[in-house]
């Protein structure tokens, strides 16, 4: 049969079955398979022999009570802080207690004969705790006779073996959550069946972990021989997970041939052929540590120059092995050669589920195993309807007197307590999901008011770099729209004026991918762009269209009244005042036009030939040196005009003002800047501190219109008025 037909074959089976390759599906049944985990678990678990206590080492010989449960056989027998030294039942021998039977797990032995001999002493013990009364020895030589409970109350059950059964259940689900969206992905196979593992690992733990004293041994191999199984499962599967992913190392099938040898492990276990170097029972699971970290590095160095792939690398290197390290660091490796872990049992399955976890927000920021964002839309809406679930059989619980209220109180604080308190915690958690264009207006917008008109190629990639924050930004060839590259590892951005285009590498700095909403952002943003600069063109355009208007009727009208008055006057006085103020209106016709910029040199001479006119009427000598070395440019009209005024304002406030007798005038352009300074001495007394007038004001005004700087020096018997203008500032243009 071809691999066609058998495909067809398997769709229609599952059709016929109900169930099919749905996410949905999937996740059932992996929640279908952790209940009977559970059940399993919870129902060994309270049908154990059960005293109602709760014990410690004792420094002397036995076990200190710490607590009696009040409804437990030995409440009034026993009190708190009695030590138990021995027990018997009624046809058998007494059965010294001691710190042996308190091992939480009989993995820190590290030898098969120390296995045997806690399991005989189980047995002993077990055998004891099924009569119907137990003789049992304290310190103080008190003999005291106990019924012991067949079977625990719920309430009895400890925090170790919730947790170990919520490890279990999570691991299972997290698994098969990503399975269920990437049935045909080798890694995504790999994953589920670890979380498999570390379920049947933490589910039998929990067992054996919760006995108080006795446990059947028969249970107690089984349960030990499943958390092993487990956890090879587990761990062997990781480490194949890092030898496939984010590409297989080789083309060997290392998954099979590390199934192959943890097989042959367990089986040992189960035989006790071989007693295996340091300890029987984690030298194995060190050798998997050990070419876990080879494979890790491995991995390392074949995905160097593949950036998508280096960057989930990452992501599940951290993942899997912050958990085995944690693991091996604070429970195997002590308990290897200090037989006694770091940390209790439960913990280390904690840290173990950690990788799961971390694999979850791999899924939504790199989208490891290439499934996509609504992966995590399945399980939100999964867990809410658990949750909705949970919340009226937690209600149906504490308050079953309530009877047939249950169903509308179950609602009722469903509404009005659970539905707030779930959003106010997504606030909390995902404040900063969702990203919305609105955010990003105000600044865009002041930015594109402010940029500069030939530099828009610049201003644009800042834009994106202050939106996204990338890891890196660089420049393409051109293309039309916006895309993104490698699952989102890259996004390419067209420029404003279709020259080229941006190529934009893990936005937030690395932190996550690039997302279709991010596509949608850029399209927005670009087109608020478009429709700002053509309304600001409109604008401009209006205007420069009314700037006109105003020079032509200035020239036409007032300079052409101003011209007539010229040439009536008989001269004199008036005829000079007419013309001077047609002079000044010719100038302020041309700082309006844009168009019309102003040479250097020009500049120069017509301020020279001013202030040597200024000088010479009022009998005072001009200094003014001449620099040969001089930058060649253009001043803007606005530039030139505002300067101009501010430089005859200078010449009037020290001609009437200081009674100088000398002024000199230094300019200099350096740095992009243009530096003027107009120096006289005081020829009367003059105020340290002077209170600005109405010139300088003016004049100050008039210089920071233009983006530049202004600033008057008293000192040594000398007036300066300095202005500094940088000749590229934006402000300058007309």
């Amino acid at each position: 049969m071809s691999e066609l037909a058998k495909g067809d074959q398997g769709k229609r089976l599952g059709s016929l079955l109900g169930y099919g390759r749905s996410p949905i599906n999937s996740l059932i049944l992996a929640g279908l398979f952790g209940a009977i985990l559970s059940g399993v678990s919870f129902f060994y678990t309270i049908h154990q022999p059960w005293l109602g206590l709760s014990f410690v080492e004792s420094d002397l010989n036995g076990l200190m009570v710490t607590n009696v449960d009040p409804d437990g056989p030995s409440a009034t027998i026993i009190a708190a802080g009695d030590i138990l030294q021995s027990i018997r039942g009624v046809r058998s021998s007494w059965l010294s207690l001691d710190k042996e039977l308190l091992i939480e797990d009989p993995d820190m032995l590290s030898s098969f004969s120390e296995w045997r001999k806690l399991l005989r002493r189980e047995q002993a013990l077990y055998q004891a705790m099924q009569a119907p009364v137990v003789y049992i020895q304290l310190d103080d030589g008190r003999r005291v006779r106990v019924q012991p409970a067949g079977m625990r109350p719920r309430s009895s059950l400890s925090f170790s073996y919730f947790a170990l059964s919520l490890v279990a259940l999570l691991a299972l689900m997290l698994g098969a959550g990503i399975y269920s969206v990437r049935m045909d992905s080798l890694p995504a196979r790999l994953l589920l069946v670890s979380g498999v593992g570390l379920a049947i690992a933490a589910s039998s733990a929990a067992v054996y972990t919760s006995r108080e004293l006795a446990i059947n041994p028969a249970q107690f191999y089984f349960f030990t021989a499943l958390n092993h199984l487990g956890i090879f499962i587990y761990t062997a599967s990781g480490l194949g997970l890092i030898w496939h992913y984010p590409g297989s190392l080789k083309a060997w099938p290392m998954a099979r041939i590390l199934a192959i040898f943890v097989l042959l492990v367990w089986a040992n276990e189960q035989g006790q052929w071989l007693e295996l170097p340091v300890h029987s029972y984690y030298f194995p699971v060190v050798i998997l540590f050990i070419l876990a970290v080879s494979f890790g590095v491995m991995q390392w160095f074949q995905s160097r120059n593949k950036p998508v792939d280096h960057a989930a690398l990452k992501w599940v290197l951290v993942s899997v092995f912050f958990s085995i390290t944690t693991i091996m660091v604070l429970y195997f490796i002590p308990g290897m050669f200090l037989h006694r872990p770091l940390l209790p049992i439960v913990w280390s399955f904690v840290a173990a589920l950690i990788m799961y976890v971390g694999f979850v927000l791999g899924v939504i920021r790199y989208r490891l195993f290439d499934i996509e964002r609504w992966w995590l839309n399945i399980w939100l809406w999964f867990i809410a309807g658990l949750a909705v679930i949970a919340m009226d059989a937690i209600i149906g619980l504490l308050l079953p007197q309530v009877g047939t209220y249950t169903l509308p109180l179950a609602i009722l604080f469903t509404g009005w307590c659970y539905f707030p308190i779930r959003q106010w915690i997504w606030r909390r958690l995902f404040a900063n999901s969702h990203r919305d264009i609105g955010q990003f207006l105000p600044a865009l917008v002041l930015s594109i008011i402010k940029r500069e008109a030939d530099d828009s190629e610049k201003w644009w990639g800042d834009v994106l770099r202050e939106t996204f924050n990338p890891m890196h930004l660089s420049r393409i060839d051109a293309l039309d729209d916006v895309c993104l590259q490698d699952y989102g590892g890259k996004m390419l951005v067209p420029s404003m004026c279709g020259q080229d285009a941006f190529e934009l590498c893990y936005a937030e700095n690395g932190r996550r991918l690039f997302l279709p909403d991010d596509v949608k952002i850029v399209r927005s943003l670009m087109e608020i762009v478009r429709r700002t600069e053509q309304q600001l063109y409109s604008y401009a355009r209006g205007m420069s269209e009314e700037r006109r208007r105003i020079m032509r009727d200035l020239h036409d009208e007032v300079g052409g009244q101003l011209l007539t008055l010229v040439h009536q006057s008989a001269g004199g006085k008036e005829a000079a005042l007419a013309g001077s103020a047609l002079s000044a209106l010719r100038e302020v016709i041309y700082s309006m036009d844009e168009k019309e910029p102003v040479d250097y040199e020009m500049a120069f001479s017509r301020w020279r030939i001013l202030a040597r006119e200024r000088c010479e009427s009022a009998e005072i000598e001009l200094y003014w040196p001449v620099k040969e070395d001089l930058e060649h440019g253009l001043f803007t009209n606005r530039q030139y005009y505002n300067i101009n005024l501010a430089f005859k304002e200078s010449l009037t406030n020290a001609l009437k003002h200081t009674g100088t007798s000398e002024i000199s005038v230094l300019m200099d352009i350096r740095d992009g800047s243009f530096r003027l300074e107009i120096k006289n001495d005081l020829g009367k007394p003059f105020p340290d501190i002077l209170k600005a007038g109405k010139g300088l004001h003016n004049m100050q005004l008039r210089i920071q219109e233009i983006g530049g700087k202004f600033d008057y020096q008293i000192k040594n018997d000398s007036f300066s008025v300095i202005f500094l203008v940088p000749l590229d500032a934006p402000n300058g243009e007309g």
